[in-house]
């Protein structure tokens, strides 16, 4: 099933079946990020783990409006189920209702007690695209 969060500039589709998630502009000749996929890398011991390389038990929530320093926000969450280890991740994604403004974040809950290290990656360069003015820009992702 496909989820969709919309705003009168963007919209975001969330496709659980392949764990990836992809945000377009509504306006013709603006930039669109499709297919995204995102991971978190831990060790235990010493052993390193990844999660969300596919979301096989989830839940999402109902479309929610919050109010932020942003303005009005509409988001949805989607909880993916704890792994073997216990490591619990939530994706929560925003648009605001009066602005072309996008916002996603990562939570993760370790449900054990047992001690893991999350590994930060180096940074990949990118290129992200104003929607207002179409002017690139170069940045860096995690």
């Amino acid at each position: 099933m496909l989820y969709s969060l919309e705003n009168s500039d963007i919209q975001l589709k969330v496709n659980p079946r392949i764990a990836r998630w992809s945000v377009s502009s509504r306006q013709s000749n603006c930039p669109s990020l499709e297919n995204i996929r995102v991971s978190l890398s831990y060790r235990h011991g010493i052993t390193d783990c990844r999660l969300l390389d596919g979301w096989p038990e989830y839940s999402i929530s109902d479309i929610e409006t919050i109010q932020s320093p942003h303005g009005s926000l509409r988001q949805i969450s989607l909880t993916i189920g704890s792994d073997e280890k216990g490591i619990l991740c939530k994706l929560i994604f925003a648009l605001a209702t009066q602005h072309p403004l996008f916002l996603w974040k990562m939570e993760s809950k370790n449900l054990y007690r047992l001690r893991v290290k999350v590994l930060i990656r180096p940074f990949m360069p990118a290129f992200f695209t104003s929607i207002k003015s179409n002017q690139v820009f170069q940045g860096r992702v995690k």
